[in-house]
């Protein structure tokens, strides 16, 4: 019998916090990982680990990468994608979570992978942005729960 198709799973946090009269977004500037160098990205983002469940990899994650607490329960799914990047072989499930309540102060925890933390006002977002992470945003705004990136 051949063996299933075994695709990869990812968590990303999008974190937002309201500035005067606009909603701004946590962003970081990716560097030394292999994907999208040079790149803005959501706050936080990784891998699932054996065990852990979408929740558990999220808190995780934001804890490791810019050092504050957020509690599961405080975790709003807000999108779940399929990507596929042909050039650069990926095929992922990504799984977003709007972070809106945390403790602490955001900050780069992982220096050799992040250059650059800033928060952006979602009407300038930089162009440097990774597209697909742009696309998904646009999707969220649009509240729209799911999508496809990268098939024909």
């Amino acid at each position: 019998m051949s063996e299933h198709f075994k695709l990869k799973a990812a968590v990303m946090a999008m974190v937002f916090r309201e500035e005067l009269d606009s909603k701004e977004i946590l962003l970081q500037k990716r560097q030394n990982t292999g994907f999208r160098d040079g790149y803005w990205d959501f706050a936080s983002s990784g891998h699932l680990e054996e065990g852990e469940s979408l929740t558990q990899a999220m808190t995780r994650e934001i804890k490791e990468e810019i050092g504050i607490g957020v509690k599961e329960d405080k975790l709003g799914f807000c999108h779940l994608t399929h990507l596929t990047e042909t050039e650069i072989d990926i095929n992922y499930i990504n799984c977003y979570f709007i972070v809106n309540e945390y403790q602490g102060v955001p900050q780069i925890m992982e220096p050799h992978k992040c250059s650059d933390l800033e928060w952006f006002n979602l009407d300038s977002l930089p162009d440097t942005m990774i597209p697909s992470r742009r696309r998904v945003l646009e999707q969220v705004l649009n509240k729209s729960y799911y999508s496809e990136d990268g098939f024909k």
